[in-house]
């Protein structure tokens, strides 16, 4: 290795699939189905059901909008049970999922270990893991 190149290492953190509080309005796994195995409705869609202003509003997401949130089970109004989404069922508009408590702390699994190697002539990116 000369003198104008260095390398740098990072790790990458998967998104836990479990809620720190009861209510999990911090939860921002992938879990996009119901307690009854019902596929959850993407957020920004309007069918089959139409969803209500605090599920319309980006700031009630943990992801920042709910573009981002996209059919994953989330918690945007506040309701005590925890994460829920509107279904694709048109008979029943949303329920509850899944998803449950960490145990302890949040954790942190590494998806990825990915070394970026830079020099003069540019940034190159290899994936290690």
């Amino acid at each position: 290795m000369n003198q104008s190149t260095w390398w740098f290492a990072m790790i990458f953190c998967g998104l836990s699939e479990c809620k720190l509080t009861q209510m999990g309005r911090e939860y921002m796994g992938t879990v996009n189905t119901t307690l009854w195995g019902r596929q959850c409705q993407a957020w920004t869609s309007n069918t089959p059901h139409r969803p209500y202003a605090a599920a319309q509003n980006d700031a009630n997401f943990p992801d920042a909008s709910s573009r981002a949130a996209k059919n994953y089970c989330r918690n945007p109004d506040g309701w005590s049970e925890g994460v829920w989404c509107f279904t694709m069922d048109p008979e029943v508009e949303w329920e509850g999922c899944d998803v449950p408590l960490c145990s302890g702390k949040r954790i942190c699994l590494p998806v990825c270990v990915c070394v970026y190697e830079f020099s003069v002539s540019g940034i190159t990116k290899k994936y290690l893991t």
